[in-house]
């Protein structure tokens, strides 16, 4: 049993080191509809990757994560997101392509990835038609396009990405010139959903 975790887990991560090809090119402005508005957070307490969530309406707009009962907190300080009570958070950097990786999962491989890389050129936002440009085989639906505090923006959407078995769900948003890419299978599509829900720049 142990050792058909551990296969699960390296197959996950070698679905992170791949996905960094999807964009070679840069994604260009477009047009966002669905506005999420996440807001600066005021919150001067020491960064750490896992606290307990705590309701506070006057620390920003962002609507809370319905499942989320922990909130992880990037080591740099730039953002946040809610998660599972019962799943794990961890991160890495990849020395190749010096793309970030955050891997939130539970002990039996349900979770989701976000893979952080900068940009090659600066961007605002990305929006669908970047998306299916950037990889012609992609077949999206299910699209949600959004802002983020005017500063940012990106795609909430469905995939058949084929390092989640041909059938996922995503959110990629770029913000100040990085670009975020969050997958997960298809059947763990409430997580990504409530990670958009949850997720806030510090």
């Amino acid at each position: 049993m142990k050792k058909a975790k551990t296969i699960i887990f390296i197959i996950i991560v070698f679905a992170v080191v791949a996905s960094i090809w999807y964009f070679t090119k840069p994604p260009t402005a477009g047009n966002m509809g669905l506005n999420l508005n996440f807001a600066t957070a005021t919150d001067e307490s020491p960064k750490s990757n896992e606290t307990e969530t705590k309701n506070d309406s006057s620390k920003t707009s962002a609507p809370s994560a319905v499942i989320g009962t922990n909130t992880y907190k990037d080591p740099a300080g730039r953002f946040s997101f809610a998660y599972p009570k019962g799943y794990s958070a961890s991160s890495f950097t990849t020395e190749e392509t010096g793309a970030e990786t955050v891997l939130v999962q539970d002990k039996k491989a349900n979770g989701f990835q976000i893979v952080i890389s900068k940009l090659a050129e600066p961007a605002d936002r990305l929006n669908v038609v970047d998306i299916e440009t950037a990889i012609p085989d992609i077949k999206i639906s299910e699209a949600q396009e959004f802002s983020i505090s005017g500063e940012g923006g990106g795609v909430l959407f469905s995939s058949n990405n084929e390092f989640f078995g041909g059938s996922a769900r995503e959110l990629w948003f770029v913000y100040k010139g990085v670009l975020y890419q969050a997958s997960a299978f298809a059947k763990n599509r409430d997580l990504i959903d409530n990670l958009a829900k949850s997720w806030r720049f510090e």
